[in-house]
């Protein structure tokens, strides 16, 4: 998995999470570092306690040494969170399209490139990340067809969006809107067609 360069260490952060012990983590990986071991991730893995803890500052800090150093893409895609909740959108953007060209393969960061793009009213940019999303994905997603449905809607590619819209019913049924919208997306194309002249 992508997000999970290394597996024991991730096993390891998550024993300490979950007994709400982060700052002793931190603590874990300073003796870590201190030793002859070198674990490349260790640094991610910090960042991403600190994340945890509500220290996004630190974790800024840290990400953004790994990605001048040796950026990976859970580096790039991390950082892009945190600039999604401070509504830096084009850090968001830059980071996520990182992440996406460090690991093309990675449909995660594809959709998540796609957010910053939609989110920066770039449609038919976001459309196109979309696509690739679809493509990587190991499992169609009914979210990924949802906002590239909503791409698609700002470019005026209504019955495109339609389909996106079809799609996204059939894989969460339970969900109303993606048929009212679909539906919604076939009134306004047919609305957009002229009468055949007679």
């Amino acid at each position: 998995m992508a997000d999970d360069p290394d597996p024991v260490l991730s096993r390891i952060y998550r024993i300490f999470k979950s007994q709400n012990q982060g700052i002793r983590f931190l603590s874990f990986a300073d003796d870590l570092e201190a030793g002859t071991l070198k674990i490349p991730t260790l640094d991610l893995t910090r960042a991403r306690c600190y994340v945890d803890l509500g220290q996004d500052f630190l974790a800024k800090q840290k990400l953004e040494t790994i990605i001048s150093d040796n950026p990976t893409g859970p580096a790039c895609y991390l950082r892009a969170q945190i600039a999604a909740r401070e509504k830096d959108w084009k850090t968001m953007e830059t980071c996520s399209q990182q992440a996406t060209q460090l690991e093309p393969y990675t449909a995660a960061y594809h959709y998540y490139f796609a957010r910053a793009l939609y989110t920066r009213k770039k449609y038919e940019d976001a459309e196109f990340a979309l696509n690739r999303a679809i493509r990587h994905a190991a499992r169609e997603n009914a979210g990924y067809y949802h906002l590239r449905a909503w791409s698609k809607w700002h470019q005026e590619k209504f019955l495109s969006a339609a389909e996106d819209w079809d799609r996204a019913a059939a894989l969460n049924p339970d969900h109303p809107e993606y048929r009212d919208r679909a539906s919604q997306a076939r009134e306004k194309s047919q609305l957009g067609v002229r009468p055949a002249l007679l």
